[in-house]
């Protein structure tokens, strides 16, 4: 009896302690060369970036306006970092994802599911109707299952010899 009370104390530990302290934060401003840094690091793990690094980091920068919105969110397990997003108003009705990266080495363990999710619950609950962005081709089945659909393809900095898709997800769509 006593080894599986240990079991089971050893079992919701692990939960507990993966689980219960992941979170989310609004970022600041003093954040933003670290999570551009982050996002060149996070991009490295497709290996098609022809573009140098210094240019890509000129592509992932994040505006000033959209931490002055209060735009960009951190997810966090403790104090480490495992992914975040920013968003970018186009008009009342549209909003632009301009980032959501995962920390490299940590993808396909839903934490990019939970900054999608809370990217669409932000969006909802500013009223936005549209949210808009591009992705790296090899993200595409990730933004498929999600509800989102590719309106067309855009010109990539990162490795001009691939276009990459640009995507909608209709908010007003997904209430019904």
């Amino acid at each position: 009896m006593r080894t599986l009370a240990l079991w089971l104390i050893s079992i919701l530990g692990i939960f507990f302690n993966l689980n219960a302290f992941i979170y989310f934060e609004q970022a600041s401003i003093k954040n933003r060369d670290y999570l551009i840094n982050f996002a060149v690091e996070s991009n490295d793990i497709y290996k098609t970036r022809t573009a140098h690094r210094d240019t890509a980091k000129k592509i992932f920068d994040i505006s000033e306006e959209s931490f002055i919105s209060n735009m960009v969110f951190i997810l966090k397990h403790n104090a480490e970092i495992l992914g975040f997003f920013a968003l970018k108003p186009k008009n009342a009705y549209e909003c632009e994802l301009t980032h959501l990266f995962v920390k490299a080495g940590l993808q396909n363990k839903s934490y990019g599911s939970l900054l999608f999710s809370k990217c669409l619950e932000t969006v909802d609950s500013l009223g936005f109707l549209k949210l808009f962005w591009i992705s790296d081709p090899d993200s595409a089945n990730f933004y498929f299952k999600k509800g989102s659909r590719i309106i067309g393809y855009d010109e990539n900095f990162l490795n001009p010899k691939v276009d990459v898709p640009l995507f909608e997800f209709d908010l007003s769509k997904s209430k019904t």
